[in-house]
């Protein structure tokens, strides 16, 4: 393998955000419940999937911290320490460190995180608990080289026996480990290194099929059987190598012990046998035989493949007979296999005489034999997984081969879990992929409407039925990118129980979070942009609504609050809320501070209602904070909340109620790349409008035009409507022609709404938003551009400017 790992590094990168996700979450769950050793398992290997995958890259800090996480941890899932407060501050102390270092070597750029006070405080909390997992792991070895060499796949020499037996006497005992990497990977190099790396981390090893230079740096391996010295437990050694993604299974157990073997059950459900092959297999059972299952694995320079599968099944064929053969007979006739081929048979000859019968086959790399139990499985005690037997984990390695009827790939499918088959359904693709895919969808949609066009004016029936039958092909190709820019709003709502449990520890508030609608989709853009407006609503919520528990009991409230974030589809937007039940807003006192701040005089704060008054929040420099602290009082915030959702074509409204609480709620586009917008002559030049803005179109007389504070307004259901007159404000010439009546359209952004006066309405249509560009993007009034169907630019206009 090269020695240049950075072809690997977007893979990394997507990886360790997942596992340090994946930490947060279950530190927060263990924090409710530090006696779930279930979580503490989940915590541990996170940890040392990130050191494994860490040291694999060179990232020796991120290595030594999370090395030393595992330290800590260690006493606490084998219930020899109990997790204190300390102890969970630290650890979630330690992921900070372990985001802005992985952050940071992600971005390839230096960091200045000081590892040192944090491993220092590890040590200390973890010294002097007895009976670590290296005690354990001594106290508990035997010397196993005087038993059989039990399912190891190939023969062992006298000098590697004797060198086995000298390491188990210093309290260092062999381990036969097993490992199988799942279908689904692609890169074996990559995977069999870093469980290599894990494995060495822990011992050393003495022998490895096939050898470690083919896993490593070779064609690589499915699957592998080494031999390792270690003083660690077996089942920490498996708990690591199945946290290393895309390891379907792992198997450890000490050298040449007596193990159990893999079921009959077991066995008929990864392969998916027929009621024939079951019956046979009864009938031999019935006759005094025995059901075996026999791995071989050729050697890599083995040329002849067929030939030499052959002859293996010639010798078990002269010992009894076959039941069952993967890959199928007809793809070992057509050289279409691996190195690897499993079999069962029933036969009367016993484990030592089927080996010996193998070995006279040249060319083979490993084999094993191992005599599956046939009886039902009792109600006893589970094993360790530890002893799970190298057969059990080589028949779930054969489970990931191809299967020779439909019946047993519908049989491995299911054996192989949810989790998997999800891996071998999706994979990941640049976001920089999809935007420019995007992009091309939108020149579709361009040309579509240009040949529609052009389909009109010849009036060309043939034509026309084409090109309607492209547009629709184009439209589901949309709805198809679309969707798959579409991500759940769970990326952006998972960042908040941690830090909500950081600010309520920080203000000494007891706050109970509830999360609902996880699962809602958005563009992409849209949840880029999202987070920060989100993150002010949250913090202000614990800030200024939540009441310490003080206050709560003191208003016969549950001394711990409730914050409820929530998302929904409603039509073609998405709704998010923030609920809290704390104090909520006193229009009073918005008015007062509204008034002390010179936002509003005193007499026009007096003629709000309180949600008028309430809405004054979003106004530039408010703030209710009698003082300033790290969360809020500075007076920004709600105002750029407000400039950001008005970016992104959504509203954002607050209600509250004295005493009960408050609710924000921000309602946002699905998308932000393709929309409906009306487009409108002014001046002789088009321009768009997106239907989204626009409430309605009137067509007002010249004599229903009154004069109110120095503007043009008109009386629209009661209410003032201000006249934006778009020639004037874009500069262009008045026009010639003198009208009775005037074409205006009524947009609105957020609580404002005005009157926008255009020359005339054109046509409906679905334009592609395109940036101005970087010369023209500080242009007034304008949000970007769209290419019409006769190959005009058309300006689309920012009615949240315009509003304003």
């Amino acid at each position: 393998m090269s020695n240049d790992l950075s072809q690997y590094m977007d893979m990394f990168a997507a990886e360790s955000r997942e596992h340090l996700q994946a930490l947060n979450q279950s530190l927060l769950k263990f924090e409710q419940d530090t006696e779930d050793i279930d979580i503490v398992n989940e915590i541990f290997r996170s940890a040392h999937t990130l050191k494994g995958m860490s040291a694999t890259m060179g990232f020796n800090d991120v290595a030594e911290l999370t090395h030393n996480m595992e330290n800590l941890l260690t006493p606490v899932r084998q219930s020899e320490m109990k997790a204190s407060d300390e102890t969970i501050e630290l650890l979630f102390n330690c992921l900070d460190a372990l985001e802005s270092m992985i952050d940071a070597h992600i971005e390839q750029v230096e960091h200045d995180v000081d590892i040192s006070g944090l491993v220092s405080q590890m040590a200390a909390m973890a010294q002097g608990v007895a009976g670590t997992a290296k005690q354990l792991a001594a106290s508990g070895s035997e010397p196993a080289v005087e038993q059989s060499q039990g399912g190891y796949p190939a023969p062992i020499g006298e000098d590697l026996l004797q060198q086995i037996s000298t390491s188990v006497n210093n309290g260092m005992p062999a381990m036969h480990v097993h490992v199988n990497i799942s279908e689904a990977c692609e890169m074996l190099n990559v995977r069999g290194y870093m469980a290599i790396a894990s494995l060495k981390e822990q011992g050393s090893i003495l022998h490895c099929v096939p050898d470690e230079e083919v896993i490593v740096n070779g064609e690589g391996a499915r699957s592998f059987d080494l031999l390792l010295l270690t003083d660690s437990q077996p089942e920490g050694l498996t708990e690591m190598l199945d946290s290393i993604s895309e390891i379907s299974s792992s198997s450890c157990v000490p050298f040449g012990s007596t193990v159990r073997h893999p079921g009959m059950t077991d066995m008929a459900e990864i392969f998916g046998l027929s009621p024939n092959e079951m019956d046979l297999i009864r009938h031999g059972l019935e006759d005094g035989l025995r059901a075996i299952y026999v791995t071989v694995t050729l050697e890599e320079e083995c040329v002849l493949k067929s030939a030499r599968i052959f002859m293996v099944h010639r010798a078990l064929e002269e010992s009894g007979e076959i039941v069952f053969v993967n890959p199928t007979v007809e793809e070992i006739e057509a050289d279409n296999f691996g190195s690897t081929v499993h079999f069962m048979a029933i036969t009367d000859q016993s484990e030592e005489n089927i080996n010996e019968g193998l070995s006279k086959v040249s060319e083979l790399a490993s084999h094993s034999v191992l005599v599956i139990d046939t009886e039902e499985k009792k109600q006893a005690e589970p094993e360790p997984q530890a002893m799970a037997t190298a057969g059990q984990a080589a028949a779930a390695s054969a489970a990931g081969s191809k299967a020779s009827t439909p019946q047993q790939a519908q049989a491995q499918q299911q054996a192989r879990g949810n989790e998997k088959v999800r891996h071998a359904q999706t994979i990941r693709v640049d976001t920089e992929r999809l935007d420019m895919l995007l992009n091309l969808v939108g020149e579709l949609v361009i040309g579509k409407t240009r040949l529609h066009q052009l389909a009109q004016d010849t009036r060309n029936r043939e034509m026309s039925d084409s090109i309607e039958h492209f547009g629709q092909v184009v439209f589901d190709l949309q709805s198809v990118v679309m969707q798959t820019r579409m991500v759940p709003i769970e990326t952006v709502f998972n960042r908040f129980p941690r830090m909500i449990r950081d600010l309520a520890k920080s203000r000494d508030k007891k706050i109970s979070l509830e999360m609902s609608g996880a699962e809602t989709e958005m563009d992409r853009t849209v949840i880029d942009e999202i987070g920060d407006p989100l993150v002010h609503l949250i913090r202000n919520s614990v800030d200024h609504g939540l009441e310490s528990p003080a206050e709560r009991e003191a208003a016969g409230k549950d001394p711990e609050g409730n914050l409820h974030l929530a998302a929904f589809h409603e039509g073609s937007n998405v709704f998010i809320q923030i609920r809290d039940d704390g104090r909520g807003i006193d229009p009073d006192i918005i008015r007062k501070k509204a008034v002390e701040k010179g936002i509003i005089s005193q007499d026009a704060a007096a003629k709000l209602s309180n949600q008028e008054a309430i809405e004054l929040i979003f106004e530039p420099g408010f703030s209710t904070a009698e003082q300033i602290t790290d969360i809020s009082g500075r007076g920004v915030g709600m105002d750029a909340v407000r400039s950001k959702i008005d970016y992104l074509n959504g509203e954002v409204n607050m209600t509250s109620e004295k005493g009960k609480g408050t609710v924000v709620t921000i309602k946002l586009p699905l998308t932000l790349a393709i929309v409906q917008a009306q487009l409108v002559d002014i001046a002789r030049e088009v321009f768009a409008i997106p239907l989204a803005y626009i409430e309605e179109t009137l067509k007002v007389r010249s004599e229903d035009i009154k004069r109110a504070n120095q503007k043009d307004v008109i009386m629209l259901r009661g209410d003032i409507l201000p006249l934006v007159y778009m020639r004037e404000l874009l500069g262009s010439p008045p026009s010639d022609e003198r009208a009775d009546s005037m074409f205006v359209i009524v947009v609105a952004s957020g609580k404002q709404r005005v009157g926008l006066v255009a020359d005339r309405p054109l046509a409906q249509m679905e334009i592609v938003i395109k940036s101005l560009g970087r010369f023209l993007q500080e242009a007034p009034y304008m949000a970007g551009g769209t290419i019409l169907g006769d190959g005009r630019v058309a300006l689309i206009l920012d009615v949240a400017q315009l509003a304003a």
